[in-house]
């Protein structure tokens, strides 16, 4: 069972992935309709989601550059949240079962949350 502020970070982290599935339509449309007319506003919102994944993305490249994890917490949670591996790809890459790949990935995270709280970074400030 998760934390209170492991969830919270939790789903602070899944910002990219979450802008990410959001931009996928987006992005079929306009390779599929290239050059055609009145697709602006499609590529405005696009150009507007792109931007912000890759702010969401930086963010959380940082969080991680900057905590201490064990290497095989920190390729799971490098592998899920900015390389958007499903958990069966990760659990393959790594040669573990899909369900000890979710259980580091429980670890990784609580251990993230209490590094935030003990150096107060963002958890329950006014910005993640």
């Amino acid at each position: 069972m998760m934390t209170a502020r492991a969830a919270a970070l939790r789903q602070w982290i899944g910002r990219a992935k979450k802008i990410h599935d959001k931009l996928y339509p987006y992005e079929q449309a306009v390779r599929n309709l290239d050059g055609a007319c009145g697709i602006d506003s499609i590529c405005r919102e696009r150009d507007r989601l792109r931007a912000k994944e890759a702010a969401a993305r930086l963010e959380l490249y940082d969080l991680l550059t900057n905590a201490v994890l064990p290497p095989r917490q920190f390729t799971i949670l490098n592998l899920h949240y900015l390389q958007y591996e499903s958990w069966t790809a990760i659990a393959n890459k790594l040669n573990i079962e899909r369900r000890y790949a979710l259980q580091i990935h429980l670890q990784a995270i609580e251990r993230l949350a209490s590094q935030r709280e003990i150096n107060k970074g963002f958890l329950l400030g006014a910005s993640p």
